[in-house]
């Protein structure tokens, strides 16, 4: 009779409808959507008739289901089973109004057709009175009453559209469904669907025990999807018990108190004498097997819970769910939770409609607060918890209390939510905790590469702690990125704030003026250990003992935030000095980023080997180290000079045995590398684009990590001190060689096997050259645009992993060359001479 089998008696719906009208046409897809949702339902069963039930079976039904709904559709009064079912759902209804929702649905009838049995209801009720039926009067009634209540019409509603009033007929009752036994809140913008991807009524009906977790941020949610699915699976068991904070029954009243709950609620009558917690787990290990239960544990954080009420998938009866949520997902990992869902932050519309509920007590915000309404949005980013809290403090106030408010919001959260996300924080370790603020204060939007690269030399077991971090939701990585939400960060910023009163006694310095006091008015002190600012927005004036005291320095980053203000950088001079040199750099740096550094040299006393990455672009440096430099820079691993005009040559790279990245990008007057590049294994990528005075290349030959190759721009590049390209086994990437002023012959480059992308665009290429290009078994991605070349010597069909081909701008170009039938992709606009269109290889 019903969809799915359920441990106690009751439907959430009972349907009553004439099987012959709207089975195909309406209610298969009703049934479908009811049980997307995991609505319960009576009577979704294609095996059987509506004929072959007998009026027993229905009104048993009928009194075990919520909502009683009644589809009125063209010919329904014809069926007696319907009309007496009918009676039977408004009997129910009369006698115990709080237990039932009756519904009625119009499909291709309207109400007076009903209420005045008129058309089709009239030729129905004829024919039964024509029949000697007793209850016709009863009928007549039950009708006229039916068609005067609430109710669903299909073509007033929707305008016949079948699914989007399907889909409005199931979600008003989901809502009230969720809001069941245990009462789930107001207001609840996004449940659904955040309830409705978990889908957890697959696993109704199970043969095994299934472990649900569901994880995510403090604030986000978590006991209101569990409280919600709750109320929508419960009736499936036998047994069933919400336990809501475990975290703080298991504080206050011990483990036991937990175990004793948990069997109270399931098992309802037995022995709950006082015992201890081993005692406890013998008496659930027994009675949890005797039947199929749902049990909910709300705000687990530690493994001793688990192991007091779950320890093991064999304490259960094949069948039982086990719900679990919890800020870690490690534990839920570690106690084999198999199917885990992260609760996401609610969406713009989302975040936009709760906030409005609670603060202006409708779904949209008052016109002239909508402006101040996107700054608490931008600010709260998603999460219910504040948004809520937000919503609430600012309910009736006026747009002058809104502007204090969000002030004081833009500067350190509510102590609520200060107070809710902290506790996850207080769950670190010591060096957890550090890698957390140094995220929070430095490193939020970061490639997570580049924080790893200066972190793992700060930090112990760095992606072990990065992982505990994003396992407790304190971060996320989106696009390769680590990004933080936004109350989460601010959170983070407040922990540091509250170390001291005093700027120079914080461990970590980001708001401009924090950092200007402290460097301009000597304020440091050797509890700093990271400092952060943007110089294209503040003006900061730098004196030769600015970081003399701050001898624990390990993260300095003084970088230009829009590389497009650069320029009226360096005409207000924002970054200024005092000095002609700089005295005293910390011996701890790890990160040495100072976007135009005003000084020629680094200090002669500066000890680098710690140093993990140096990056003084757009600086005044005329050398880095020379050759008397006591202390080598043996841990850095990057070396990034862009657009430094004062430099004319690099230094001795002997001193940098573990460099992998050296980017000298925009070095305009550049005009020698040291031969000792040569010497680099570990070397990887190498930018020299735009070094316009550059004109030979060192021998590299020896360079067999390099993977990257950029020389765009380097005009003046006549030749390589090196043996053929093709000795650079590992290279993986060449992009853009140059030369406006000659044609360009390729080299030979017959051995470079790992050769993925060859970008070879605008560099005035012989088209003779390109036949060197036919051996390179691995070339992906080809860019020869910009090229005068009328015609390509060469057979790309032998390229059999190429999938890009580009030829923009080749307007002298008559006659491409045979293409590989790996080719995905062929760029050729504004090829002018084209004559023909390409052949494709069929090798």
């Amino acid at each position: 009779m019903d969809s799915t089998s359920s441990g106690e008696s009751g439907y959430d719906v009972f349907v009553s409808y004439r099987d012959e009208d709207i089975r195909k046409t309406f209610m298969d897809h009703l049934f479908s959507d009811f049980k997307r949702k995991g609505i319960y339902t009576y009577g979704d069963n294609d095996k059987l008739s509506r004929g072959e039930e007998t009026c027993f079976e229905s009104y048993k039904a009928i009194e075990q289901s919520r909502f009683l709904i009644v589809i009125f559709s063209h010919n329904y009064a014809s069926s007696t089973l319907c009309l007496k079912e009918l009676v039977k759902i408004l009997e129910c209804k009369e006698r115990d109004k709080d237990k039932y929702e009756v519904r009625c649905i119009f499909y291709d009838v309207k109400p007076g057709v009903v209420r005045n049995q008129t058309g089709s209801y009239k030729e129905a009720i004829m024919k039964h009175e024509a029949s000697n039926e007793t209850e016709v009067f009863k009928w007549k009634q039950a009708l006229t009453s039916a068609a005067n209540l609430s109710g669903w019409d299909l073509h007033d509603m929707t305008n016949g559209n079948v699914s989007k009033f399907i889909d409005i007929i199931s979600k008003d009752i989901l809502y009230k469904l969720i809001d069941g036994p245990i009462h789930v809140g107001n207001n609840l913008v996004g449940l659904y669907t955040r309830a409705n991807q978990m889908n957890l009524l697959q696993f109704v009906g199970s043969n095994k025990v299934n472990m649900i977790g569901i994880c995510g941020i403090a604030g986000i949610g978590k006991t209101t999807v569990a409280k919600a699915i709750y109320n929508l699976l419960y009736k499936h068991f036998e047994g069933h018990s919400f336990c809501e904070d475990v975290k703080g029954i298991v504080s206050q009243n011990g483990l036991d108190y937990l175990q004793t709950k948990l069997l109270d609620d399931i098992m309802k009558s037995w022995d709950s004498r006082k015992q201890s917690v081993g005692e406890g787990v013998s008496v659930m290990k027994k009675r949890m097997q005797a039947r199929n239960v749902l049990i909910v544990l709300d705000d687990v954080d530690h493994y001793s819970q688990f192991e007091a009420v779950a320890g093991n998938h064999d304490w259960f009866n094949p069948g039982s769910m086990i719900v679990v949520t919890s800020r870690d997902k490690r534990l839920l990992i570690a106690y084999q939770v198999e199917h885990i869902y992260e609760i996401a932050l609610l969406n713009n519309d989302e975040a936009l409609e709760l906030f409005s509920l609670y603060a202006f007590k409708d779904k949209h915000p008052k016109v002239e607060f909508v402006e101040l309404v996107n700054r608490i949005l931008h600010n709260v980013n998603g999460l219910p918890f504040a948004l809520k809290t937000y919503g609430s403090i600012l309910f009736n106030k006026s747009l002058y209390e809104w502007e204090k408010e969000i002030n004081k919001l833009e500067r350190t959260p509510h102590v609520l939510i200060l107070n809710l996300l902290r506790v996850s924080y207080d769950g670190l370790d010591r060096d957890q905790k550090n890698i957390f603020l140094d995220i929070a204060c430095f490193f939020k939007g970061e490639k997570k590469d580049y924080v790893m690269k200066i972190l793992d030399g700060c930090e112990s077991y760095l992606a072990t702690n990065l992982k505990v971090l994003l396992d407790k939701s304190l971060i996320s990585i989106c696009e390769d990125r680590i990004q933080m939400q936004n109350l989460v960060q601010k959170m983070g910023w407040n922990i540091v704030i509250e170390e001291s009163v005093e700027h120079g006694k914080r461990s970590r310095l980001w708001c401009p003026i924090d950092v200007c006091d402290v460097l301009e008015n000597d304020k440091g002190s050797d509890l700093v250990k990271g400092i952060a600012i943007d110089v294209s927005c503040s003006e900061v004036n730098i004196c030769g003992q600015s970081f003399r005291k701050l001898t624990n320095l390990r993260l300095l980053n003084i970088y230009i935030g829009d590389l497009s203000k650069y320029e009226g950088v360096k005409r207000k001079k924002e970054l200024r000095k005092k000095s002609d040199e700089i005295e005293f750099l910390s011996s701890e740096l790890q990160l040495l980023c100072w976007h135009g550094y005003p000084f020629e040299n680094l200090p002669k006393t500066f000890n680098p080997e710690s140093l993990l990455v140096l990056d003084l672009s757009y600086s005044c440096i005329k050398q880095i180290w020379n050759g008397f430099l006591k202390h080598g820079f043996e841990s850095l691993t990057l070396l990034k000079l862009s657009h430094c005009c004062n430099l004319r040559k690099t230094p001795d790279f002997t001193k940098t045995p573990n460099l992998k990245e050296l980017i000298l990008d925009g070095c305009e007057n550049l005009v020698q590398i040291h031969p000792s590049i040569g010497t680099l294994k570990m070397l990887v990528f190498i930018n020299l684009k735009n070094c316009k005075n550059l004109e030979i290349f060192p021998n590299i030959n020896e360079l067999v990590s390099l993977q990257h190759l950029i020389l765009s721009g380097c005009t003046k590049l006549e030749r390589f001190e090196t043996k053929p390209w093709h000795s650079f086994f590992s290279l993986s990437y060449i992009l853009r060689i140059f030369h406006p002023h000659g044609g360009l012959v390729l080299p030979c480059l017959s051995n470079l096997c790992s050769l993925r992308v060859l970008d070879c665009s605008y560099c005035n290429l012989l088209g003779d050259s390109v036949r060197n290009l036919e051996s390179l078994c691995s070339l992906e991605e080809l860019d020869l645009s910009g090229n005068d070349f009328t015609h390509i010597d060469a057979d790309f069909g032998q390229l059999s992993r190429l999938t890009c081909l580009r030829l923009i701008g080749c307007k002298k170009l008559e006659i491409l060359p045979k293409l590989p039938s790996s080719l995905l992709k062929l760029e050729a606009h504004n090829c002018i001479s084209l004559q023909e269109l390409p052949k494709l290889s069929t090798v």
